[in-house]
């Protein structure tokens, strides 16, 4: 379940990353380090000028899993970053086996079954399918929540509940899109309550605890996020009305499972499924014992408000509107578009709405070990047990998905060991071409390790007025279209004095990366730079002395 990114923990000869088929991996690392110089005092927590520079961003809305990037930052005392981050992601796995291990295990009273839910809940696609953010992975909290409200109003402890609010409060750094889905868990619990316990006071006392405990711990990262007024705009209009769709029949393939998606892919003949989600998944076997479950009538009663509880988190992954199998049913409009417009800060977030599935794997894995009881009763004692094991495998098997990998060779980073025995290295500023925000967010690997600040950058939600430094420079704003102001002729003026606009607010070099962004882009920017002579140039990277520029111009 961990293959092959256990094969690349204990391999330095590259550095190799699971990105989930995205870049997304490279705003994580900018995470880990930019957690680092906030704890070391050389960065403020709300507001970084390390991207965007000279004027900075407001990083109030950026969702930084700060638990995930101490763990990292530890780990790299010991092993290179990469390693590290690979190291991080098998502790996530494990973590979230071992929370729902200690959660069932108590409900149940049974090791056994509790073994086969940390393993629905552990490698559920959740977990697997999004090695590269974390802010999504990260579900460990959410059984322990649970946990520590369910035992403390079974066992009267007001301990347990505290410990619930604090884990809150603890998921809120982590993960956002986590906090949410705990929450919802949690309200869910409460209501389930309320039919047997409304008329016991100890009940409505710790459920007032918890929710004080969880508002005092989670206050740090909660409040400044809706103090401003600005950064909540650009949370909820991030996309616009914009919402990335998943498919129906993403419930029942997984794509890029080597076995069972090809085979799932032939019996449905799905229309590019693997292009809608790949943790959405929710696999066979589950499916079984959870039938299972639900047509023993002993079990059935126990069942319904975890049965309830997941099919609201399906309903909600499948977006505002309807889309089976590739097509979309516009005018089958769903919940959560009704949610978006009730609740936009909590709801409208969510603009990739597989992400809700976070909250559906607890109920998953606690139905199927219903079906697991269930299912012991017909079976003889000595045998139940291999069956117990056997599921786990069909579910290992089911759940599987090989992480897409991002390899960057060690010639990639030359340039960075060029830029470090420059003359005055530590007041390098830097302009990375081309610009854009994919591109970004390879330039924000960069500077995880280089450490030099530079013009623009990539993080969640990035506010317009970001770019408004960009626009307002003549050069950085031809740039940041894909094209290039000429200094010859009738712009010769104005290229100059941007010129020298940048150099007095501290740039000092540009870095042309020929391997990122189209060859038509490259092309012109190229026209651009005349007959300039790069400082330094590999495969990969020219770079070019702001001074150079300037002086390259006939006058």
């Amino acid at each position: 379940m961990t293959y092959p990114t256990i094969v690349y923990v204990f391999r330095a000869d590259a550095a190799w990353l699971p990105n989930g088929g995205s870049t997304e991996v490279f705003i994580k690392l900018w995470d880990v380090w930019n957690v680092k110089q906030i704890l070391t005092g050389q960065a403020d927590r709300f507001h970084t000028n390390q991207i965007f520079y000279p004027d900075g961003v407001s990083i109030v809305n950026h969702p930084i899993s700060f638990l995930h990037a101490i763990v990292v930052n530890a780990l790299k005392a010991v092993m290179p970053l990469t390693n590290a981050f690979n190291v991080a992601h098998l502790l996530i796995i494990w973590m979230s086996a071992l929370s729902a291990y200690v959660y069932i295990r108590w409900l149940f009273r049974d090791k056994w079954v509790a073994l086969f839910g940390a393993v629905v809940f552990g490698f559920s696609p959740v977990v697997l399918g999004k090695a590269n953010h974390t802010l999504v992975s990260f579900v460990a909290t959410i059984p322990l929540i649970l946990c520590g409200f369910h035992r403390g109003i079974r066992e009267h402890r007001r301990s347990y509940v505290v410990a619930a609010g604090l884990m809150m409060g603890l998921t809120s750094i982590s993960s956002l899109y986590g906090y949410v889905c705990a929450a919802i868990t949690v309200g869910f619990a409460v209501v389930a309550f309320v039919f047997t316990r409304w008329r016991d006071k100890r009940f409505w006392q710790s459920v007032m605890l918890l929710l004080l405990t969880t508002a005092i711990s989670s206050a740090w990262r909660l409040y400044p996020l809706m103090n401003s007024t600005e950064d909540l705009t650009a949370a909820l209009s991030w996309h616009g009305e914009f919402e990335v769709r998943t498919d129906l029949v993403a419930y029942f393939v997984n794509p890029e499972n080597p076995i069972i998606g090809q085979l799932a892919d032939r019996l449905i003949q799905t229309a590019s499924i693997a292009s809608f989600s790949r943790i959405s998944y929710i696999g066979y076997a589950p499916l079984f014992l959870v039938a299972i479950g639900l047509f023993n009538s002993g079990i059935r009663r126990k069942m319904l408000p975890w049965f309830a509880l997941w099919i609201f988190f399906l309903t909600l992954r499948l977006g505002s509107v309807l889309q089976v199998n590739g097509i979309v049913y516009s005018q089958i409009v769903l919940p959560k578009y009704f949610l978006n417009k009730l609740l936009p800060p909590v709801f409208a977030p969510f603009h990739e709405a597989d992400i809700i599935l976070m909250g559906a794997a607890l109920p998953l894995a606690i139905m199927t070990c219903y079906g697991i009881v269930a299912l012991r009763s017909r079976l003889p004692s000595g045998f139940w047990l291999w069956v117990v094991l056997l599921l786990a495998g069909i579910v290992a098997l089911e759940f599987y998905i090989p992480p897409k990998e991002s390899i960057i060779h060690h010639s990639r980073l030359k340039h960075v060991h060029w830029l470090a025995g420059e003359d005055g290295s530590d007041e390098i500023r830097l302009i990375n071409l081309p610009m854009g925000r994919s591109n970004s967010k390879h330039y924000n690997f960069y500077q995880v390790m280089h450490g030099y600040p530079h013009a623009e950058g990539a993080i969640s939600r990035t506010p317009d007025s970001a770019f408004d430094y960009i626009r307002a420079n003549p050069v950085m704003n031809a740039w940041h279209k894909g094209s290039y102001l000429s200094c010859e002729g009738e712009s010769a003026e104005d290229y100059q004095s941007a010129i020298r606009a940048l150099a007095d607010d501290g740039f000092t070099h540009v870095v042309w990366h020929r391997h990122i962004g189209k060859r038509s882009t490259h092309d012109e920017l190229n026209e651009g730079f005349l007959e300039t002579v790069p400082s330094y140039s590999d495969e990969s990277v020219s770079i070019y002395r702001l001074d150079d520029l300037r002086e390259s111009c006939p006058t």
